[in-house]
């Protein structure tokens, strides 16, 4: 009679908890690829920021010496 009672019990505590278990794992997982993916976007934009403003200056002196010759 113990066994009829307490085993019910017990699989539905670890049902439980594996289902939670599941989606918060996979719930995580869509958060982190998420920041990564921003991150990722973040980097991209400064990298193309800084190329911008140090190409610049070779531009100009090209310009410059153009506008010299």
């Amino acid at each position: 009679m113990r066994w009829v009672l307490i085993v019910p019990f017990v699989l539905q505590i670890f049902g439980a908890v594996g289902l939670v278990g599941y989606l918060s794992y996979g719930s995580g997982k869509k958060v982190v690829e998420d920041m990564a993916n921003q991150l990722m976007d973040q980097a991209t934009n400064r990298v193309q920021d800084h190329l911008e403003v140090s190409l610049q200056a070779p531009e100009q002196a090209v310009t410059v010496n153009d506008h010299a010759v």
